[in-house]
Protein backbone atom coordinates (compact mmCIF):
# COMPACT_ATOMS: atom_id res chain seq x y z
CA UNK A 1 0.00 0.00 0.00
CA UNK A 2 1.45 3.37 -1.07
CA UNK A 3 1.68 6.48 1.09
CA UNK A 4 -1.44 8.01 -0.45
CA UNK A 5 -3.44 4.86 0.24
CA UNK A 6 -2.13 4.68 3.81
CA UNK A 7 -3.03 8.30 4.48
CA UNK A 8 -6.46 8.41 2.86
CA UNK A 9 -7.63 4.85 3.57
CA UNK A 10 -8.37 4.01 -0.09
CA UNK A 11 -6.48 0.87 -1.23
CA UNK A 12 -5.81 1.98 -4.83
CA UNK A 13 -5.24 5.66 -4.18
CA UNK A 14 -2.16 7.28 -5.68
CA UNK A 15 -0.85 10.81 -5.97
CA UNK A 16 -2.19 11.43 -9.49
CA UNK A 17 -5.63 10.03 -8.70
CA UNK A 18 -5.88 12.00 -5.47
CA UNK A 19 -4.72 15.15 -7.25
CA UNK A 20 -7.47 14.80 -9.87
CA UNK A 21 -10.04 14.20 -7.13
CA UNK A 22 -8.83 17.25 -5.22
CA UNK A 23 -9.11 19.42 -8.33
CA UNK A 24 -12.66 18.18 -8.98
CA UNK A 25 -13.49 18.77 -5.33
CA UNK A 26 -12.26 22.36 -5.48
CA UNK A 27 -14.46 22.95 -8.55
CA UNK A 28 -17.46 21.67 -6.61
CA UNK A 29 -16.35 23.81 -3.66
CA UNK A 30 -16.32 26.88 -5.90
CA UNK A 31 -19.85 26.13 -7.10
CA UNK A 32 -20.98 25.76 -3.50
CA UNK A 33 -19.39 29.09 -2.54
CA UNK A 34 -21.31 30.81 -5.34
CA UNK A 35 -24.56 29.22 -4.10
CA UNK A 36 -23.79 30.23 -0.51
CA UNK A 37 -23.25 33.84 -1.56
CA UNK A 38 -26.44 33.80 -3.63
CA UNK A 39 -28.45 32.34 -0.75
CA UNK A 40 -27.00 34.85 1.72
CA UNK A 41 -27.80 37.80 -0.57
CA UNK A 42 -31.34 36.54 -1.15
CA UNK A 43 -31.74 36.00 2.59
CA UNK A 44 -30.79 39.62 3.31
CA UNK A 45 -33.08 40.92 0.57
CA UNK A 46 -35.99 38.76 1.68
CA UNK A 47 -35.51 39.90 5.28
CA UNK A 48 -35.69 43.52 4.16
CA UNK A 49 -38.74 42.81 2.01
CA UNK A 50 -40.37 40.99 4.92
CA UNK A 51 -39.96 44.04 7.14
CA UNK A 52 -41.64 46.15 4.46
CA UNK A 53 -44.56 43.72 4.40
CA UNK A 54 -43.91 42.36 0.93
CA UNK A 55 -45.68 39.12 0.08
CA UNK A 56 -43.67 38.42 -3.07
CA UNK A 57 -40.73 36.73 -1.40
CA UNK A 58 -40.18 33.07 -0.74
CA UNK A 59 -39.00 33.71 2.81
CA UNK A 60 -41.16 35.21 5.53
CA UNK A 61 -40.03 36.05 9.04
CA UNK A 62 -42.95 34.10 10.41
CA UNK A 63 -41.80 30.77 9.01
CA UNK A 64 -40.56 28.44 11.72
CA UNK A 65 -37.41 27.42 9.90
CA UNK A 66 -36.62 30.84 8.45
CA UNK A 67 -34.45 31.95 11.35
CA UNK A 68 -32.13 28.99 10.69
CA UNK A 69 -31.54 29.75 7.01
CA UNK A 70 -28.36 31.80 7.49
CA UNK A 71 -26.75 29.39 10.01
CA UNK A 72 -27.71 26.54 7.66
CA UNK A 73 -25.89 28.22 4.77
CA UNK A 74 -22.82 28.86 6.93
CA UNK A 75 -22.84 25.28 8.22
CA UNK A 76 -22.86 23.83 4.71
CA UNK A 77 -19.99 26.13 3.76
CA UNK A 78 -17.93 24.98 6.76
CA UNK A 79 -18.51 21.29 5.99
CA UNK A 80 -17.47 21.76 2.39
CA UNK A 81 -14.41 23.71 3.53
CA UNK A 82 -13.43 20.89 5.89
CA UNK A 83 -13.63 18.37 3.04
CA UNK A 84 -11.39 20.49 0.79
CA UNK A 85 -8.89 21.10 3.60
CA UNK A 86 -8.62 17.37 4.32
CA UNK A 87 -8.07 16.58 0.63
CA UNK A 88 -5.37 19.24 0.32
CA UNK A 89 -3.61 18.15 3.52
CA UNK A 90 -3.54 14.56 2.28
CA UNK A 91 -2.00 15.67 -1.01
CA UNK A 92 0.62 17.89 0.63
CA UNK A 93 1.56 15.24 3.18
CA UNK A 94 2.12 12.66 0.45
CA UNK A 95 4.29 15.02 -1.60
CA UNK A 96 6.11 16.38 1.45
CA UNK A 97 5.95 13.79 4.27
CA UNK A 98 5.98 15.37 7.75
CA UNK A 99 8.80 14.38 10.12
CA UNK A 100 8.45 12.18 13.17
CA UNK A 101 5.05 11.17 14.53
CA UNK A 102 3.20 14.04 12.89
CA UNK A 103 2.30 11.75 10.00
CA UNK A 104 0.08 9.57 12.21
CA UNK A 105 -1.74 12.64 13.50
CA UNK A 106 -2.31 13.89 9.97
CA UNK A 107 -3.56 10.48 8.88
CA UNK A 108 -6.18 10.46 11.62
CA UNK A 109 -7.22 14.04 10.87
CA UNK A 110 -7.55 13.41 7.12
CA UNK A 111 -9.54 10.19 7.53
CA UNK A 112 -11.82 11.34 10.31
CA UNK A 113 -12.27 14.87 8.95
CA UNK A 114 -13.25 13.55 5.53
CA UNK A 115 -15.80 11.16 6.99
CA UNK A 116 -17.23 13.74 9.41
CA UNK A 117 -17.80 16.25 6.61
CA UNK A 118 -19.41 13.57 4.43
CA UNK A 119 -21.77 12.18 7.07
CA UNK A 120 -22.79 15.51 8.59
CA UNK A 121 -23.35 17.07 5.15
CA UNK A 122 -25.64 14.17 4.29
CA UNK A 123 -27.56 14.63 7.55
CA UNK A 124 -27.86 18.37 6.97
CA UNK A 125 -29.18 17.93 3.43
CA UNK A 126 -31.68 15.31 4.63
CA UNK A 127 -32.88 17.64 7.40
CA UNK A 128 -33.92 20.27 4.86
CA UNK A 129 -35.90 17.74 2.81
CA UNK A 130 -37.54 16.34 5.95
CA UNK A 131 -38.59 19.85 6.93
CA UNK A 132 -40.20 20.41 3.53
CA UNK A 133 -42.11 17.14 3.92
CA UNK A 134 -43.35 18.12 7.37
CA UNK A 135 -44.51 21.54 6.12
CA UNK A 136 -46.31 20.06 3.12
CA UNK A 137 -48.20 17.45 5.14
CA UNK A 138 -49.25 19.76 7.99
CA UNK A 139 -52.77 20.15 6.60
CA UNK A 140 -53.17 16.48 5.64
CA UNK A 141 -55.52 14.14 7.45
CA UNK A 142 -54.41 12.76 10.79
CA UNK A 143 -53.84 9.25 9.44
CA UNK A 144 -51.79 10.46 6.48
CA UNK A 145 -49.77 12.84 8.63
CA UNK A 146 -49.08 10.11 11.19
CA UNK A 147 -47.96 7.66 8.49
CA UNK A 148 -45.67 10.24 6.91
CA UNK A 149 -44.18 11.17 10.30
CA UNK A 150 -43.46 7.52 11.05
CA UNK A 151 -41.82 7.02 7.65
CA UNK A 152 -39.71 10.16 8.06
CA UNK A 153 -38.63 9.06 11.54
CA UNK A 154 -37.58 5.65 10.23
CA UNK A 155 -35.55 7.11 7.37
CA UNK A 156 -33.93 9.64 9.71
CA UNK A 157 -33.01 6.95 12.25
CA UNK A 158 -31.54 4.73 9.51
CA UNK A 159 -29.40 7.57 8.21
CA UNK A 160 -28.38 8.57 11.73
CA UNK A 161 -27.48 5.02 12.80
CA UNK A 162 -25.49 4.17 9.69
CA UNK A 163 -23.74 7.53 9.82
CA UNK A 164 -22.66 7.02 13.42
CA UNK A 165 -21.43 3.52 12.58
CA UNK A 166 -19.48 4.91 9.65
CA UNK A 167 -17.89 7.53 11.92
CA UNK A 168 -16.99 4.94 14.56
CA UNK A 169 -15.16 2.70 12.07
CA UNK A 170 -13.52 5.39 9.92
CA UNK A 171 -10.12 5.20 11.63
CA UNK A 172 -9.83 1.43 11.27
CA UNK A 173 -11.49 0.68 7.95
CA UNK A 174 -12.70 3.67 5.94
CA UNK A 175 -14.63 1.68 3.34
CA UNK A 176 -16.33 -0.77 5.69
CA UNK A 177 -19.67 1.03 5.99
CA UNK A 178 -19.23 3.56 3.19
CA UNK A 179 -21.19 1.53 0.64
CA UNK A 180 -24.11 0.89 3.01
CA UNK A 181 -24.29 4.52 4.12
CA UNK A 182 -24.25 5.85 0.56
CA UNK A 183 -26.96 3.41 -0.53
CA UNK A 184 -29.10 4.32 2.48
CA UNK A 185 -28.70 8.01 1.68
CA UNK A 186 -29.90 7.42 -1.88
CA UNK A 187 -32.93 5.42 -0.71
CA UNK A 188 -33.88 7.99 1.95
CA UNK A 189 -33.67 10.87 -0.52
CA UNK A 190 -35.75 8.95 -3.06
CA UNK A 191 -38.44 8.24 -0.46
CA UNK A 192 -38.64 11.82 0.80
CA UNK A 193 -38.66 13.28 -2.70
CA UNK A 194 -41.47 10.89 -3.66
CA UNK A 195 -43.50 12.09 -0.66
CA UNK A 196 -42.97 15.72 -1.70
CA UNK A 197 -43.94 15.07 -5.32
CA UNK A 198 -47.07 13.16 -4.29
CA UNK A 199 -48.20 15.97 -2.01
CA UNK A 200 -47.48 18.64 -4.61
CA UNK A 201 -49.43 16.64 -7.18
CA UNK A 202 -52.39 16.56 -4.79
CA UNK A 203 -52.22 20.33 -4.30
CA UNK A 204 -51.89 20.86 -8.04
CA UNK A 205 -54.98 18.80 -8.83
CA UNK A 206 -56.99 20.56 -6.12
CA UNK A 207 -56.00 24.05 -7.29
CA UNK A 208 -56.69 23.21 -10.92
CA UNK A 209 -60.09 21.81 -10.01
CA UNK A 210 -60.99 24.85 -7.92
CA UNK A 211 -59.47 27.72 -9.90
CA UNK A 212 -58.60 26.38 -13.35
CA UNK A 213 -55.81 24.57 -15.13
CA UNK A 214 -53.66 27.71 -15.49
CA UNK A 215 -52.94 27.65 -11.75
CA UNK A 216 -51.08 24.34 -11.80
CA UNK A 217 -47.83 25.31 -13.54
CA UNK A 218 -45.95 26.60 -10.43
CA UNK A 219 -46.46 23.24 -8.75
CA UNK A 220 -44.93 21.43 -11.71
CA UNK A 221 -41.87 23.66 -11.44
CA UNK A 222 -41.50 22.91 -7.74
CA UNK A 223 -41.74 19.18 -8.44
CA UNK A 224 -39.03 19.48 -11.09
CA UNK A 225 -36.87 21.41 -8.63
CA UNK A 226 -37.23 18.74 -5.92
CA UNK A 227 -36.59 15.90 -8.34
CA UNK A 228 -33.50 17.62 -9.74
CA UNK A 229 -32.10 18.17 -6.25
CA UNK A 230 -32.69 14.56 -5.23
CA UNK A 231 -31.41 13.22 -8.56
CA UNK A 232 -28.13 15.06 -8.00
CA UNK A 233 -27.56 13.12 -4.78
CA UNK A 234 -28.84 9.78 -6.09
CA UNK A 235 -26.79 9.89 -9.31
CA UNK A 236 -23.53 10.70 -7.54
CA UNK A 237 -24.22 8.14 -4.81
CA UNK A 238 -24.90 5.42 -7.38
CA UNK A 239 -21.73 6.41 -9.22
CA UNK A 240 -19.92 6.06 -5.90
CA UNK A 241 -21.38 2.58 -5.42
CA UNK A 242 -20.47 1.52 -8.97
CA UNK A 243 -16.93 2.80 -8.45
CA UNK A 244 -16.71 0.62 -5.35
CA UNK A 245 -16.91 -2.46 -7.58
CA UNK A 246 -14.39 -1.07 -10.08
CA UNK A 247 -11.27 -1.88 -8.07
CA UNK A 248 -11.94 1.25 -5.97
CA UNK A 249 -10.21 3.41 -8.61
CA UNK A 250 -13.13 5.76 -9.21
CA UNK A 251 -14.02 5.65 -5.53
CA UNK A 252 -11.36 8.25 -4.75
CA UNK A 253 -12.81 10.71 -7.26
CA UNK A 254 -16.45 10.34 -6.27
CA UNK A 255 -15.64 10.39 -2.55
CA UNK A 256 -14.07 13.84 -2.81
CA UNK A 257 -17.15 15.17 -4.61
CA UNK A 258 -19.93 13.82 -2.40
CA UNK A 259 -19.73 16.46 0.34
CA UNK A 260 -20.02 19.26 -2.20
CA UNK A 261 -22.85 17.45 -4.00
CA UNK A 262 -24.84 17.19 -0.75
CA UNK A 263 -24.29 20.88 -0.07
CA UNK A 264 -25.16 21.99 -3.61
CA UNK A 265 -28.31 19.85 -3.61
CA UNK A 266 -29.60 21.42 -0.39
CA UNK A 267 -28.58 24.96 -1.28
CA UNK A 268 -30.31 24.74 -4.65
CA UNK A 269 -33.62 24.22 -2.83
CA UNK A 270 -32.79 26.95 -0.34
CA UNK A 271 -31.85 29.35 -3.11
CA UNK A 272 -35.21 28.79 -4.81
CA UNK A 273 -37.04 29.27 -1.52
CA UNK A 274 -35.22 32.53 -0.83
CA UNK A 275 -35.33 33.84 -4.38
CA UNK A 276 -39.01 34.75 -4.09
CA UNK A 277 -39.85 33.98 -7.72
CA UNK A 278 -43.29 32.72 -6.78
CA UNK A 279 -45.67 34.55 -9.06
CA UNK A 280 -43.61 34.02 -12.19
CA UNK A 281 -42.36 30.51 -11.54
CA UNK A 282 -41.22 28.83 -8.35
CA UNK A 283 -43.41 28.62 -5.31
CA UNK A 284 -42.41 27.43 -1.86
CA UNK A 285 -44.14 24.88 0.31
CA UNK A 286 -45.36 27.58 2.70
CA UNK A 287 -47.05 29.41 -0.18
CA UNK A 288 -48.46 26.11 -1.43
CA UNK A 289 -50.12 25.54 1.90
CA UNK A 290 -51.33 29.16 2.07
CA UNK A 291 -52.70 29.18 -1.49
CA UNK A 292 -54.43 25.86 -0.95
CA UNK A 293 -56.17 27.17 2.14
CA UNK A 294 -57.12 30.37 0.28
CA UNK A 295 -58.51 28.30 -2.59
CA UNK A 296 -60.57 26.20 -0.19
CA UNK A 297 -61.90 29.33 1.49
CA UNK A 298 -62.70 30.96 -1.85
CA UNK A 299 -64.49 27.86 -3.05
CA UNK A 300 -66.44 27.62 0.20
CA UNK A 301 -67.27 31.34 0.15
CA UNK A 302 -68.50 31.26 -3.42
CA UNK A 303 -70.67 28.24 -2.65
CA UNK A 304 -72.16 29.92 0.40
CA UNK A 305 -72.69 33.16 -1.51
CA UNK A 306 -74.61 31.44 -4.24
CA UNK A 307 -76.94 29.93 -1.69
CA UNK A 308 -77.34 32.95 0.62
CA UNK A 309 -77.24 35.98 -1.64
CA UNK A 310 -79.61 34.52 -4.21
CA UNK A 311 -82.36 32.77 -2.27
CA UNK A 312 -85.01 31.01 -4.17
CA UNK A 313 -88.14 33.09 -4.80
CA UNK A 314 -91.13 30.79 -4.95
CA UNK A 315 -93.14 33.44 -6.82
CA UNK A 316 -90.86 32.97 -9.83
CA UNK A 317 -91.73 29.30 -10.12
CA UNK A 318 -95.09 27.96 -11.19
CA UNK A 319 -96.98 25.91 -8.68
Amino acid sequence: MGPTASLTGFPNANVKLWLVGTLLGTIGYGALIVLCLGCAINYIHSNAAGRRGSLDVGYRKGTSFGRFFLPYILWMFLLSTLAVVCSCIALVDVLFPPPGGAGEVMTRFVRFGGVVSLVVASWTADALVIWRCVILYEDASRAVRFSVDILLCITALISLGLGLTYLATSLTDLNKFMLIFVLATSICNSIMTTLIVLRLSYHQRFIQKALGSEYGSPYARVMVMCVESAALIVVFNLAHVCAHFNSNIGLVLSHQLLVHVYGISALLILYRVLSGRIRGGEITSDEIKLNTQDARFSLHFSTCSSSTQYPRNDDDYPR
